[in-house]
């Protein structure tokens, strides 16, 4: 179960939107209870319960007050714990009763239609272009460089790999596929993106290379967010040697 408990996040997150100056997100935040749910896989998601809901559901983090409640909440929930999603829910509405219908806090929407996204998950405040999701800027320009340069990528997307008696979720910041060969584009590192453990991230690699991935790269999140079409020169003419084999 998650290590953290709701009321001292809430707390804490009600301090930081009143120190950021935003008072009204805070008394928003204050007049909910912040729920912790996990399912059955050990999957954790929040939960804001209040009377201003009037129908459960995701958060639609495309709009601005859903946007800083979750950018708050994500700044003070412990680093080590992986958040699946935000939702919301009136205070009659039970936990087992989530839908993806539309919810509402005051007269503002603040949820999406649909559910299930596969990309960024458990980003409680990703940054958006041309409808994908991101988590950090230096990503996003990655992604914009990748999108200049006219290739084929998919941004953050879960995937499933291992082998067949230890399966496992891994995500890739990037994987790309150009020159006829596929590669991933790793973003690591401060100040725009959190860094990984160093043998958590090789152990991941091998993962990759062990599927057939033969471009594994990593670029610090600083020289992406600098110089994104640079770094993605770099990256495609890795591939293009792979390609050109």
């Amino acid at each position: 179960m998650a290590t953290f408990v709701g009321a001292e996040v809430l707390a804490e997150a009600v301090a930081l939107l009143r120190t950021h100056g935003d008072p009204t997100a805070a008394d928003l935040l204050a007049g909910c209870v912040l729920d912790i749910v996990e399912d059955h896989a050990g999957d954790v998601r929040l939960e804001l319960v209040g009377s201003l809901v009037t129908q459960p559901g995701p958060l639609d983090l495309d709009l601005p007050m859903a946007r800083v409640l979750a950018q708050a909440l994500r700044e003070v929930i412990p680093s080590e714990v992986w958040i699946e999603g935000l939702w919301a829910r009136p205070i009659e509405s039970p936990t087992t009763a989530v839908s993806t219908d539309a919810a509402f806090l005051g007269n503002t929407s603040l949820v999406a239609t649909g559910g299930g996204l596969n990309q960024a998950v458990g980003e409680l405040a990703p940054r958006t272009w041309a409808g994908m999701r991101f988590r950090s800027e230096s990503e996003l320009r990655i992604a914009q460089a990748l999108d200049r340069a006219g290739v084929l990528f998919l941004p953050d997307a879960l995937m499933r790999l291992g082998a067949s008696n230890a399966r496992q979720n891994r995500e890739a910041d990037f994987l790309v596929c150009a020159h006829r060969a596929w590669g991933i584009l790793e973003v690591d590192g401060a100040p725009f993106h959190p860094g990984d453990d160093q043998e958590a991230s090789s152990e991941r690699d091998q993962l990759f290379t062990r599927h057939g991935i033969p471009v594994v790269k990593h670029f610090e999140a600083a020289r992406c967010a600098a110089a994104p079409d640079v770094v993605v020169t770099e990256f495609l003419a890795a591939l293009a040697k792979i390609g050109s084999h």
